[in-house]
């Protein structure tokens, strides 16, 4: 029977705590499309809605947030959205980063940021929408850790494509890749506030701790519904998760793996599912009675967590 990396073994074995998080998200864009908001305007609507960390995904020029947020009170990263060929997330850059999508990829990097692969599924718009990054370039980019699974703006915002990528995500992890998935609003306006979100078990709200968290995959995306447990023995599986501030047990749970099969569901408080030691990865994905989703990340082998992680020098 193989064995299984979790990625939330942390949360029992470190201190730390749960960060609720985005990282995509747009201020003082100056567009007919979108209004301007001042960074602390929107800033402060995040720390109203109860988050601890927001990334201001800066397009085409780089700015350094921390003034913002020590006024608000809400912690920051610096960082940018690539988008000459729109679909990179930049997380934790100190200067502004062009070139190639895998020229980019490996500035943030040497720079000690991260990056996220941001919404896959968004569909070609004539300009002044940016040209999108083709899905073959995002799938043969060496060094990204994340993809956003739920981007809130796609299906707000835009006439073509979709806000989820769970397709994308299974097809990468089916391809022996090790991608985590991340919630995001890519806010550019109030109706996109507090739509998806990832959260992070982390030591601190720091760069260097909330990169080590991401690099576990110590995180879950949301819509809506929070995690109240994910247990793992070596072989039985066991996730909880429910609306924000109550208990309803009404969730409905789905565990998927290879190929994006289902392998089996569950409803109620708790989703159960066994393993039978020949699975690549397994993944839960859990929905809530209002539709409010919550994605956790993947049980992968553990040889292949290691060999993939070391082949691109990450602790």
């Amino acid at each position: 029977m193989a064995a299984y990396y979790n990625p939330y073994e942390s949360v029992d074995t470190t201190e730390g705590s749960w960060l609720q998080t985005n990282l995509h998200v747009h201020t003082r864009i100056q567009s007919h499309l979108v209004p301007y908001f001042d960074i602390e305007f929107v800033l402060a609507g995040y720390k109203a809605a109860g988050y601890h960390l927001i990334m201001d995904a800066c397009k085409d020029e780089w700015s350094d947030t921390s003034a913002a947020a020590q006024q608000v009170g809400v912690a920051t990263l610096n960082g940018q959205e690539y988008v000459e060929k729109d679909g990179i997330l930049l997380v934790g850059t100190q200067t502004l980063h062009t070139g190639s999508p895998q020229q980019v990829v490996d500035g943030c990097l040497a720079e000690g940021g991260f990056a996220i692969i941001c919404h896959p599924n968004q569909r070609y718009l004539p300009p002044p929408i940016p040209p999108l990054l083709p899905r073959t370039e995002a799938e043969a980019l060496v060094g990204p850790i994340g993809v956003e699974v739920y981007n809130g703006c796609i299906s707000r915002r835009l006439p073509t494509g979709s806000s989820l990528a769970s397709d994308f995500w299974d097809d990468r992890l089916t391809a022996g890749a090790v991608l985590w998935g991340f919630g995001s609003d890519d806010f550019h306006d109030l109706f996109e506030m507090h739509v998806g979100w990832s959260v992070i078990w982390a030591s601190s709200a720091t760069l260097q701790d909330v990169k080590a968290a991401a690099h576990r995959g110590s995180l879950y995306a949301s819509t809506g519904l929070r995690s109240h447990g994910f247990r793992f023995d070596g072989t039985l599986l066991e996730v909880e998760a429910d609306q924000m501030f109550e208990r309803v047990n009404r969730t409905t749970y789905r565990f998927i793996g290879e190929g994006g099969k289902i392998l089996g569901h569950d409803y109620g408080e708790t989703g159960r599912y066994q393993l039978n030691g020949d699975e690549a990865y397994v993944r839960a994905e859990a929905t809530g009675e209002d539709g409010s989703m919550l994605w956790y990340q993947p049980l992968l082998d553990s040889e292949r967590y290691a060999r993939e992680f070391l082949r691109l020098g990450v602790s």
